[in-house]
């Protein structure tokens, strides 16, 4: 994977997902061999926030769902957010948190 972009820590942020993908993803999968693939990440910012530690797991979790070839299901972005969400529509949802980008693989990709 290069290392380009005009946002040096949002390049950090997706390079460090980047190494725990190289490191990590046989434990998600067997089938993962990160030396197969050459990586190309796009990333577009639509909140316009700046680069923050979210993208380390997203950037892992784009690397495994592009891999296997399994969509993402639409986990929530943050816990942080629970409260803004009206009791109606909370109760609709399905929270999953996770411990670590390991984990969230196997929630995110619906994997057991």
């Amino acid at each position: 994977m290069s290392r380009r972009g005009t946002n040096a820590s949002a390049t950090e942020f997706i390079h460090v997902g980047f190494d725990h993908f190289k490191a990590n993803a046989g434990h998600v999968s067997v089938s993962i061999k990160p030396s197969d693939h050459d990586d190309h990440l796009h990333v577009v910012e639509f909140q316009n926030t700046g680069p923050n530690t979210a993208m380390v797991p997203s950037a892992f979790l784009a690397l495994c769902s592009a891999v296997l070839g399994k969509p993402v299901q639409w986990p929530m972005a943050s816990v942080t957010h629970i409260p803004s969400i009206p009791g109606e529509l909370f109760a609709k949802f399905q929270i999953s948190f996770y411990a670590d980008p390991t984990d969230a693989a196997f929630k995110a990709l619906g994997m057991e």
